[in-house]
């Protein structure tokens, strides 16, 4: 039986900004190498046979720290990229909220009403 673990990559500096992501890169921040090398700790004795994470540095870095010193393949995959939110990307919450107030809340509530930002991808894109 194979088991498949996921993971969301670790805290970014956006993260604590409360910026949106997306494609753009953000470092991890120190909390979010802790959160990866704890993981990776917790899931030593787990017998994987290969890490695929997305192409975003945030993520393949969050994937190194996981393996450690482990002989484990990290294979990235442009596929499991997070959603491209074009224009979004950079701008904090508040910013979205106060300048796109019906749409971001769209993005956030109903998904059938969201229309995406220039350069984004809609949900049925991500699917």
């Amino acid at each position: 039986m194979t088991t498949i673990f996921f993971t969301r990559h670790g805290e970014t500096e956006w993260n604590v900004q409360r910026r949106m992501q997306g494609w753009q890169d953000s470092l991890l921040t120190e909390h979010g190498r802790l959160q990866a090398t704890r993981l990776g700790e917790r899931i030593a004795i787990a017998p994987l046979v290969a890490i695929y994470p997305n192409i975003a540095p945030r993520v393949i870095t969050t994937a190194e720290l996981v393996r450690s010193d482990r002989s484990i393949p990290i294979i990235p995959l442009e596929g499991f990229r997070e959603m491209g939110l074009g224009i979004w990307e950079g701008h904090s919450i508040s910013e979205l909220f106060e300048e796109e107030s019906i749409n971001f809340q769209n993005f956030l509530n109903h998904l059938d009403k969201f229309i995406p930002p220039k350069g984004a991808e809609g949900f049925e894109e991500v699917k």
